[in-house]
């Protein structure tokens, strides 16, 4: 039964093996209690390790980027556990996609290997679940929601490609 479901939804747009992909994308976050907002974008190469035609496993680095830092004095881009003292943070990435004919499922953690964040939260890690559309077998589009534990940080909308 499993085996006729993989294969009527086996991936007939992706391609068919393990791949290495990049991927980037922008978002925006409000600040605390104002309509006012930052920026915020990432990047991201991953390694894609196929298992079947349906699941793959994914590792990477992601690089995030914030349009404004945290300036104690004003308090001037504030945004909870996402506050960052400086424009760039880096993190490493490890996690799933479940393909569906052109539509690809994909969550999973990253740990930052460095984020210089508020010290009153104790932020190493954050998680990321969206999907993407396959274009092409190469090309895609993709919607992602990124969070720190409790708190949705934001969603950012992007393109990637599968080398």
């Amino acid at each position: 039964m499993f085996c006729c479901y993989s294969a009527l939804f086996a991936q007939t747009a992706s391609l068919q093996r393990s791949h290495f992909d990049m991927n980037v994308g922008i978002g925006r976050r409000a600040y605390i209690n104002s309509h006012e907002g930052v920026k915020k974008g990432m990047a991201s190469i991953n390694y894609v390790q196929k298992i079947n035609n349906v699941f793959y496993l994914k590792t990477g680095f992601d690089a995030m980027y914030w349009d404004v830092t945290y300036d104690a004095t004003t308090g001037k881009g504030y945004l909870l556990t996402s506050t960052s003292y400086e424009h760039f943070a880096y993190a490493w990435f490890l996690g799933g996609e479940i393909v569906m004919n052109k539509v690809v499922f994909q969550g999973g953690m990253s740990k930052y290997l460095y984020f210089k964040h508020l010290p009153q939260y104790d932020v190493n890690y954050f998680s990321k679940i969206g999907f993407k559309y396959l274009i092409t077998p190469r090309l895609n589009v993709g919607f992602f929601l990124k969070a720190h534990s409790y708190e949705a940080d934001y969603m950012d909308f992007g393109i990637g490609i599968k080398l």
